[in-house]
């Protein structure tokens, strides 16, 4: 769940990992993970990706992370609005991406999610921010469900490749990048229409 919070007057987004209801392993599973995913989500010191600004451990229901608030929202609402939008916006658009997303692999993180949905916009849209990568790698704090027919993540932006053999590496985020490109100039939804299992 995603709230948006205040610390020390300023505006920030509090993402909660619930632990409700979980068996005390799988907790502790959870929680190492945490640990372990937000050690690397702190290193990131990139004006392209968006920030990890601290974590909430004090209540037994959830873990949280509190991130930097981007008030022009995700890329992807930007998209599907009315409106016109300039191709010397997109372009830095695809350049904000690509400069989060080589700053990523350049510390070793990989993305495993990127998509118009986890790219969020500054104020008036001007630039982008690459969110959510901290967790990427960590399958216990992963939103979408793993089933035993197929890998973690978004399908309509999973190599095919990928979604075949279940095998991750570079070339896997540079297709979801691919994906995203054509987003950008076609504003269109990868896939429309389309389930995840046709796809």
């Amino acid at each position: 769940a995603v709230f948006l919070g205040e610390s020390e007057g300023d505006p920030v987004v509090l993402k909660k990992i619930p632990l409700i209801g979980i068996i005390q392993a799988e907790r502790e599973k959870i929680l190492s993970s945490f640990r372990r995913e937000v050690k690397i989500a702190c290193e990131v010191r990139s004006q392209r990706c968006v920030r990890l600004l601290g974590v909430v451990t004090v209540d037994p229901t959830y873990v949280g992370l509190v991130t930097e608030y981007l008030e022009g929202g995700s890329l992807r609402a930007a998209l599907s609005a009315e409106g016109a939008i300039s191709d010397e916006r997109r372009r830095t658009w695809a350049a904000d991406v690509a400069q989060g997303m080589k700053y990523l692999y350049g510390h070793g993180i990989e993305h495993r999610d990127l998509k118009s949905g986890n790219v969020l916009l500054t104020s008036g849209q001007a630039r982008a921010k690459v969110a959510d990568f901290g967790l990427s790698r960590c399958e216990e704090l992963n939103t979408i469900t793993q089933t035993k027919a197929g890998p973690v993540g978004t399908a309509a932006y999973m190599a095919p490749e990928l979604l075949e053999d279940n095998v991750f590496d570079e070339k896997s985020d540079v297709y979801s990048y691919g994906i995203l490109l054509w987003e950008i100039y076609d504003r269109g939804i990868p896939w429309r229409g389309l389930q995840p299992m046709q796809i």
